[in-house]
């Protein structure tokens, strides 16, 4: 009889310089990415993620919280992705990221709460998405973007409460937030976007749309 297929090894992206391929699912300890780094197809998160200065991560795709609490957190060094990353992938699923020092993150976009609870939390570096960030995506999920201090982050669009019944905050107490091509809160019918601004920029080029479809509130308290 064939050897059945080896199961995931987690491991493979503790070690640094050695390379992870195929799908990597992390469900216990809390590895941690230094240099020169660690690449896969796929990430599956339920457990805890580190990526240092110095250190790199490239997986195609990054589910941070895919069916239970995930939790990724970059000091420093790169993360990139050219698809979705998504954050509270399954119904019940909680998914954190949080982005600080001068890290940098560069994928092609990012859904904040896909079926599930995804709260990002950006106090430095960069994020920078090709196309778009989705807050609050999928029916009875919920999305909160929370940017202070020296964070930065680059969109070509953001939709804040995107599907029917998703609901998407957006706290906004520092840093810079630039999106080239439109802003909607509250996208589709039953959805709730909300955009909370009490310090620094916040620079929309093409339309603010408050209020799609569905329930929009666009908060100014500086």
């Amino acid at each position: 009889e064939p050897n059945p297929e080896p199961p995931y090894d987690p491991p493979c992206i503790e070690v640094s310089g050695v390379p992870a391929r195929g799908v990597v699912h992390i469900v216990s300890g809390a590895p941690s990415i230094a240099s020169p780094g660690a690449a896969c197809t796929y990430l599956e998160l339920d457990s805890q993620l580190q990526i240092y200065p110095g250190g790199a991560l490239l997986c195609a795709g990054q589910s941070i919280g895919f069916s239970g609490m995930g939790t990724l957190i970059q000091t420093g060094g790169a993360n990139t992705s050219d698809e979705f990353v998504n954050l509270g992938n399954g119904p019940n699923a909680h998914g954190t990221y949080e982005l600080r020092g001068d890290a940098v993150l560069a994928v092609w976009g990012e859904d904040i709460g896909f079926r599930g609870t995804g709260i990002f939390v950006h106090s430095g570096g960069t994020n920078t998405l090709q196309q778009g960030i989705r807050i609050g995506h999928y029916p009875g999920s919920y999305g909160r973007y929370e940017l202070s201090g020296a964070g930065e982050l680059r969109a070509t669009w953001e939709s804040i409460g995107e599907r029917e019944g998703g609901t998407g905050m957006f706290i906004q107490t520092g840093g810079t937030n630039t999106v080239m091509r439109g802003m909607v809160l509250g996208q589709s019918r039953s959805s709730t976007g909300t955009y909370e601004l009490t310090a620094g920029t916040l620079s929309v080029h093409g339309n603010l749309s408050v209020g799609g479809e569905g329930v929009g509130s666009l908060i100014l308290n500086c």
